[in-house]
């Protein structure tokens, strides 16, 4: 419960706070020199993003040598990077984006919405029988718990290679790399009518554009890989699975299991046990009750004292 509460300070409170000094600033124009006051705001998102990989790249050094961090930390760190290159890619394409691409761009999030459950599911039910060998259908709340982890994955894998952003790179490059050339037409744009011109961008803003873009692409599929081949993960997915899922301590179908071994009813003849393991967190089989009542606890045996005699209590 504690990582729960650290976790919601780290994503939730601390960002909200942040946002709404950096509004407050933002409104009362309080800044901490002219300098930064004559800046435009694609210029303090770009400096953002070089400030960014300055401390990630600190915090991965630091691994490599030798150092330790927290896994957390290592997953949070480039999460300004992300934010920042959504941000300037916004700005540089505002008008296109607004104007030409926003149909779209909405049927694009409704079909990838679409490619996104329908992976879910398929993955979630494929995670599921590899850890349990348990139908997810006998087991809805914990089949939830696993899905949430897996929407997660596949999330950050459909947008660490968009062909979108692919798109956009090679727009991008041609822009930077034409100096001589006037101005390109507007590159979301299926039929963008002749006489539009896409505004030209400083060079700098462009090289960090793209290198936002990169990093976007790169660093997240990476997490995945990392995440999913942690020797933490499969543990933490079946001690999930436990949680959600396995709420009973004994049953009257089974008495000779391992202590600390947890059940969970499957229908009225079946039942799921979850065994502890050292190297996996937990091990699941299924057995037949042939009482009924998988849920229904043990009965404990009256126990009878019979009163002694005078002689005997003496002996």
């Amino acid at each position: 419960m504690v990582f729960f509460y650290w976790l919601t300070l780290v994503c939730v409170v601390t960002p909200a706070l942040l946002g709404l000094l950096c509004r407050s600033l933002y409104k009362r124009r309080v800044v901490l020199s002219s300098a930064i006051r004559a800046l435009s705001e694609r210029e303090l998102v770009a400096r953002g993003i070089i400030v960014s990989v300055g401390a990630m790249v600190i915090l991965y050094g630091h691994i490599i040598c030798g150092g330790d961090a927290p896994f957390l930390l290592m997953i949070l760190a480039p999460f300004p990077i992300y934010i920042c290159t959504a941000r300037l890619f916004y700005l540089c394409f505002k008008a296109q984006i607004l104007t030409y691409s926003k149909p779209l761009l909405v049927r694009g999030f409704a079909l990838v919405m679409f490619i996104v459950a329908w992976l879910c599911n398929v993955y979630t039910d494929n995670v599921f029988l590899q850890y349990t060998r348990i139908l997810p259908s006998d087991l809805p709340a914990a089949k939830a718990g696993v899905q949430i982890i897996v929407t997660a994955l596949v999330w950050v894998t459909l947008l660490s290679i968009p062909a979108a952003i692919l798109y956009c790179v090679v727009g991008i490059l041609q822009d930077v790399l034409s100096s001589d050339r006037p101005p390109r037409k507007a590159l979301l744009c299926l039929n963008p009518p002749t006489h539009y011109a896409l505004p030209r961008q400083p060079r700098a803003v462009m090289r960090i554009l793209f290198l936002g873009l990169v990093i976007t692409g790169v660093t997240p599929l990476n997490q995945v890989i990392y995440t999913s081949r942690s020797p933490a993960f499969e543990p933490f997915v079946r001690n999930l699975i436990v949680y959600a899922s396995f709420h009973l301590k004994d049953s009257q179908c089974t008495n000779n299991q391992p202590e600390g071994s947890y059940f969970a009813p499957l229908g009225y003849e079946r039942l799921a046990i979850a065994i502890p393991d050292e190297e996996k967190g937990y091990l699941f089989k299924t057995l037949k009750c042939p009482n009924g009542d998988a849920a229904k606890s043990p009965e404990k045996k009256p126990q009878i004292s019979v009163p002694l005699e005078l002689d005997q209590q003496a002996l």
